[in-house]
């Protein structure tokens, strides 16, 4: 009897009923809702994480041979805030879900790393406050003290990472839930996974952030062209970087995981594991759109294409997080819902598609009118004191 088989087994006895209410909604629509809310908050989060790795290198390079990198990372700076509430705000979307399907899991994993969980809280408001510390540092050019203040800033959301991995990972393995609770096991989940989990999500962070900069390098009025220019050539150089480091981490990732999952991660038969491997194919496809772009620069489809294909890898990743998941939890009698436990309650649900499509066209007008702005008073416009 293989290890995994024997700690499912001393895992399961530990597992909490279901939810007796059951679920407001079809099991398909459920599992679809995970992973579009999951890519959608992905789209800020990793711009949120990414840019406290971005930014130093901008403004160091800047100060140096490249002056309009510095303006760069002063809009990447500007543009961070929004990007931190933009993160919490979807963020909330993804977890509901996660609550709804997978709750009785989820919250035990809550409880048992306790002041930890709790603690992401501080370290969201300690980072988001310190980005407008950084903001006046670097109109200054107090360059010194704006790495003290970002290093600062990305150890907070490290941090936030690290308990978020550490509760996704938690909320597999009730195996490990007794040595939580016994004091045994403090820091983190003790799987071959988690390690691989969490570099992956941060070199993600950084290639994502690197598209973001060729797209506000292209769509806001205030870029001169040939701030512009560069700004898209390094943004792109960036991610084109980090996706291959992505590749290494990803392979990583894939082969840390049980026998049993890496098959199911390509079971042409279910929906997820074909979009993750369309979402793989299209990593690869990056790869050439990201050098293409940084080659033209003036050409804005590459530019364009790159998001596009950046999104569609995210919603694809985050459906092969949900495979991972669903698999890993099938070993435990009990922890998954079934058909027979929907409750359909159409008010909320409609209640929830009409507030999210109301939100994500606010979103949508809110990020247009920042479009197009005036120089004057555009919030990503160049930095004055």
């Amino acid at each position: 009897m293989s290890a995994w088989i024997i700690l499912a087994q001393a895992g399961a006895e530990l597992v909490p009923p279901r939810d007796e209410f059951g679920l407001p909604g079809p099991l398909w629509f459920l599992h679809m809702l995970v992973p579009l809310t999951f890519a959608l908050h992905a789209v800020f989060m990793n711009f949120a994480l990414g840019a406290a790795f971005i930014v130093p290198v901008f403004w160091g390079v800047g100060r140096r041979r490249e002056p309009a990198l510095l303006d760069a990372a002063r809009r990447l700076v500007r543009a961070w805030p929004i990007a931190v509430s933009f993160t919490i705000t979807s963020g909330v979307a993804a977890l509901l879900f996660v609550q709804v399907l997978y709750g009785h899991m989820f919250y035990t994993a809550n409880i048992l790393i306790g002041w930890r969980w709790l603690a992401i809280l501080g370290y969201l408001l300690i980072g988001f406050y310190l980005i407008y510390a950084l903001d006046r540092l670097i109109v200054r050019d107090r360059f010194g003290a704006g790495m003290g203040v970002i290093v600062l800033i990305a150890l907070a959301f490290l941090l936030v990472g690290h308990e978020f991995n550490n509760n996704s990972v938690l909320m597999l393995m009730p195996e490990l839930w007794r040595g939580i609770h016994d004091g045994e096991l403090r820091r983190h989940a003790p799987h071959a996974m988690w390690n691989p989990r969490m570099f992956h999500s941060i070199i993600g962070a950084v290639a994502v952030t690197g598209v973001w900069v060729a797209v506000l390098a292209r769509g806001w009025r205030p870029y001169a062209d040939d701030a512009r220019r560069i700004a898209v050539r390094y943004g792109l150089r960036t991610a084109l970087v980090a996706t291959v480091l992505q590749v290494v981490s990803g392979l990583w990732f894939y082969v840390s995981l049980d026998p049993d999952v890496q098959r199911s991660m390509f079971a042409f038969s279910d929906p997820r594991a074909v979009l993750w491997m369309l979402a793989v194919l299209g990593g690869f496809g990056l790869l050439f759109l990201f050098w293409r772009g940084s080659e033209a620069p003036d050409d804005a489809r590459w530019v364009v294409a790159s998001a596009g294909v950046t999104a569609f890898v995210l919603v694809g990743m985050s459906a092969g997080r949900e495979v991972v998941r669903l698999r890993m939890l099938a070993r435990y009698p009990g922890a998954l819902f079934t058909s027979a436990d929907v409750r359909v309650q159409s008010g909320p649900m409609l209640a929830f598609v009409v507030a999210l499509a109301i939100g994500l066209a606010v979103v949508a007008l809110m990020l247009y009118w920042m479009r197009t702005a005036p120089a004057a008073s555009s919030t990503l416009g160049p930095s004055r004191d």
